[in-house]
């Protein structure tokens, strides 16, 4: 019977929902109820570790104890941090907990689209401070047309939700093919057709050494000088830099942000600190709509990702992985 390490914090009924799923398909033990000298005895009998993206629970050098490693499943969507992990040989599956939280994060992108369409934050701070300004109409999303650049199942959503409100549809992805009817479907090829064309780009893309740097100066050039870039996928798809310089060279340009570029050292699962996670001083600029890395967080997250990432431990005990690796 193989044994999994689970390297995430969970409650009782979380622990409990673990041990019923796996139950008599392998060993399970918690992380939490050992320490790290513990761990390392016993870190050549572990075959799959179960945990969060973007922290650390044990150092890196732990995994090069894990001679018997197969998997490592994360509750999170990226494993781009477990492919920078050098400790982790390339055999290893990396695994997320795709589509757990695609609804959530599809409603946070719309979330700081509507907010910058309608200028939400900019109008409500003006009648903070009592002014009353009606002189510029805000965008129509039915008069509008959208680039999804990344059409995966949180891609889908925001389609989705976009088809709704009667926007026009252009969809990017590499096997140039929608699950739902839009009104356009390329590859990376067509990006620079349709970021002229286009009102809003939502990139939810992973983050890849193909995808670094998707947007940057010449991109951004491209589109529409009052347009609005929404990035919900991972910081360095965009140059950061060359954000900076477009958003102060071009007011009416609008960036709805809520993945970041320079996180600290994270050794919780939850990230709680007091500085900026940019090199570039975003928070100056009166054109950018900032979130702290959040859109996933919503409802009962939790129980959501853990639900995902078990059932492909458990395809993958059964010998029925369905290749789900990113």
């Amino acid at each position: 019977m193989k044994t999994i390490l689970v390297a995430v914090r969970l409650t009782e009924k979380h622990r409990e929902y673990v041990r019923t799923k796996l139950d008599g398909l392998g060993n399970v033990l918690f992380f939490d109820e050992m320490d790290e000298r513990a761990l390392e005895a016993i870190a050549d009998r572990i075959h799959i570790v179960l945990r969060y993206g973007g922290y650390k629970p044990f150092s890196d050098k732990v995994f090069s104890r894990m001679t018997r490693l197969e998997r490592v499943q994360l509750l999170c969507a990226g494993t781009d941090t477990i492919r920078r992990t050098p400790t982790i040989p390339e055999t290893v599956q990396a695994c997320g907990a795709i589509g757990a939280n695609s609804v959530a994060v599809a409603e946070h992108a719309f979330a700081l689209m509507l907010s910058a369409a309608k200028r939400v934050v900019e109008r409500n701070a003006l009648m903070r401070q009592g002014v009353f300004d009606q002189r510029e109409p805000t965008k129509c999303l039915e008069e509008s047309a959208l680039v999804v650049v990344g059409l995966g199942s949180i891609g889908t959503e925001i389609a989705r939700r976009a088809k709704a409100f009667g926007m026009t549809i252009y969809g990017i992805n590499r096997r140039k093919h929608s699950d739902i009817p839009i009104d356009f479907v390329g590859d990376l090829g067509d990006l620079d057709h349709v970021l002229g064309e286009s009102d809003f780009v939502i990139l939810v893309l992973p983050l890849t050494d193909e995808t670094r740097h998707i947007v940057t100066k010449r991109e951004l050039d491209l589109m529409k000088p009052d347009a609005c870039l929404i990035n919900v996928g991972r910081g360095p798809l965009v140059n950061e830099a060359d954000l900076f310089e477009h958003l102060e060279a071009h007011p009416r340009f609008i960036a709805g942000l809520d993945v970041w570029w320079a996180y600290p050292q994270l050794n919780e699962e939850i990230w709680f600190f007091k500085s900026h996670p940019y090199n570039k001083p975003f928070h100056t600029l009166e054109n950018v709509i900032l979130s702290p890395h959040c859109a996933a967080l919503s409802g009962d997250y939790r129980m959501r990702m853990l639900r995902t990432a078990l059932d492909g431990i458990v395809r993958h005990l059964r010998n029925k992985d369905s290749k789900e690796v990113v």
